[in-house]
């Protein structure tokens, strides 16, 4: 696909993963979703061999999630993704880090411009999946209640959020990680956490059923201790 006629998205720029698995989790980064430019989502039922096109709209897509992920459509696999990209770049720099760096290099900003300062941002963030294998970034940032906000930034004046137009309030899962006391790579007890970066944590190769329990109910017991009790997020 040739740039000059088509605009790709530029925000999953480097995302390890598949295109079936983009359209699943309806993937996204810096404000922007896949979600955004999916038209059509082609799919097989994997016991009956039925071939079922979902429009964008049967796929009930919200923040990463879809109605692939629901158990009913457990035994569909995916495809084919049938996306609508435009002609003409819309530059969307709502987040604050991409929209600084991009800035500090040009004042005209074109698409590709955008697109190498994401993969330049993911090149210091995430390990080469090449040598390392990752996940890439797969935690999701906890939605909560304007009322709830303001009981966690009462504790923490410098919790960082992100307002939606629904009056919630987006609160980045790597912040509240960091403040849980868990950046440090636990290496006996995967999945591990990046030390380069707090929410592109990575899926090790060995996941063993109970360590992997045992790494849950940690962060659990940390994230109530420093958070929870404090100022709860319900």
């Amino acid at each position: 696909m040739a740039e000059a006629e088509l605009c790709r998205r530029r925000e999953p720029s480097l995302i390890p993963g598949e295109v079936g698995a983009a359209a699943v989790q309806n993937i996204g980064a810096y404000g922007a979703e896949i979600c955004e430019v999916i038209r059509r989502v082609h799919t097989v039922h994997r016991r009956t061999g039925e071939v079922r096109h979902f429009a964008v709209e049967e796929c009930n897509y919200s923040y990463r999630h879809s109605f692939f992920k629901e158990p009913e459509a457990a035994d569909y696999i995916v495809t084919h993704v049938l996306l609508r990209l435009s002609k003409h770049p819309h530059l969307k720099l709502d987040y604050a880090d991409l929209r600084q760096r991009v800035e500090a290099r040009t004042a005209t900003p074109t698409a590709r411009d955008v697109r190498d300062e994401v993969i330049r941002i993911r090149q210091e963030k995430l390990p080469d999946p090449k040598v390392l294998g990752n996940a890439g970034s797969f935690f999701m940032n906890p939605i909560i209640s304007a009322e709830a906000f303001e009981r966690l930034r009462e504790a923490y004046p410098e919790a960082p959020h992100y307002d939606l137009p629904d009056g919630q309030v987006k609160v980045p899962a790597g912040w509240l990680i960091d403040r849980c006391g868990l950046r440090v790579i636990v290496s006996d007890m995967p999945p591990s956490m990046s030390v380069r970066h707090l929410s592109s944590s990575m899926l090790m190769a060995k996941l063993r059923g109970r360590t992997s329990l045992a790494w849950q109910s940690m962060c659990r017991s940390r994230s109530q201790s420093a958070l929870a009790y404090r100022s709860p997020l319900r």
